[in-house]
């Protein structure tokens, strides 16, 4: 009996929904999924002044999704999917700027008040900073979004690295120790 109590809570704390939850503990004024955050406050119980963007509109205007389709590149292929994923950086990286200059504290696909009011549109000011972007970052050589294997070989951050090699010889040694410890004290011991 004194243990039906404590499982009865813990049960039906569990089963209470996230939003009843939020409810219970005061609820957020803004409600959002947190696949939907672009940049910046992703968590929504803590947003204050977020804005919204039109994110397919937004990612097209990227030079990678241009070349890709200028290209007809399957975007299921791997060169379609590191076109893409670098799209989804460029319009991540941009973004921040824009939210940064704008003064606001993150920026989503989609957002909702509790009262009905929208965050503010920033769709048409992103698609012009992206395209200011664009022309800043010029071709590096290659066409505009261009993926090719040499460009990771050049990057300063993709050289190998021997980082891992210290940590790994003080394991091997421990464990080698600790063998060593462990034979001789049992041949001591007989």
């Amino acid at each position: 009996m004194k243990l039906a109590l404590p499982v009865i809570v813990i049960a039906c704390s569990l089963s209470m929904s996230s939003a009843t939850a939020q409810e219970a503990a005061g609820s957020a004024p803004w409600r959002a999924e947190a696949q939907d955050n672009i940049c910046g406050v992703s968590n929504p119980r803590q947003v204050t002044n977020p804005a919204v963007v039109d994110y397919a509109k937004v990612l097209k205007a990227t030079p990678e999704m241009q070349d890709l389709v200028a290209r007809g590149i399957d975007p299921q292929s791997a060169e379609g999917q590191i076109l893409r994923q670098r799209a989804v950086d460029h319009v991540g990286r941009v973004s921040s700027k824009v939210m940064r200059r704008n003064g606001h504290c993150s920026i989503w696909k989609t957002i909702k008040h509790r009262s009905g009011r929208n965050a503010p549109e920033l769709t048409h000011e992103l698609v012009a900073s992206i395209s200011v972007s664009a022309v800043a970052m010029g071709s590096g050589g290659h066409g505009v979004g261009e993926v090719y294997a040499a460009d990771s070989a050049e990057r300063p951050g993709s050289r190998l690295s021997f980082a891992w090699l210290a940590p790994a010889l003080i394991g091997f040694a421990s464990i080698g120790g600790w063998v060593l410890l462990r034979k001789s004290s049992s041949s001591g011991a007989s």
